[in-house]
C-alpha cells in the first residue's frame, strides 16, 4: 500500500483523488475502484447506480460527486 508521504503534490491542488464507480459494472468491477482507493493516497470513492458508463446511467450523481470533490479541494 502506498504511503501518503510518498505521493507527489501538484501545486494548486489538494492532492486528493476522486474516483467514481458504478454499482453494477460487470467490466470494471467495483472491487477495482475500492482497490485504487486503498492504494492511492488521499483517494476517495463515490459509488453510483449504473453499469459501465456511470456518466450516462447516473449523470446527476456523478456531477454531484465531482462538484463535492472540487469544493472540498478548495
Amino acid at each position: 500500500m502506498a504511503n501518503s508521504s510518498d505521493a507527489p503534490h501538484v501545486p494548486g491542488t489538494s492532492g486528493r483523488v476522486g474516483t467514481c464507480g458504478a454499482s453494477d459494472d460487470d467490466f470494471q468491477k467495483l472491487e477495482y475502484a475500492r482497490r485504487y482507493v486503498e492504494e492511492i493516497p488521499n483517494a476517495d470513492l463515490v459509488v453510483v447506480e449504473g453499469k459501465h458508463i456511470p456518466t450516462e446511467d447516473s449523470p446527476h450523481e456523478v456531477a454531484r460527486a465531482i462538484v463535492e470533490h472540487l469544493g472540498a479541494a478548495s
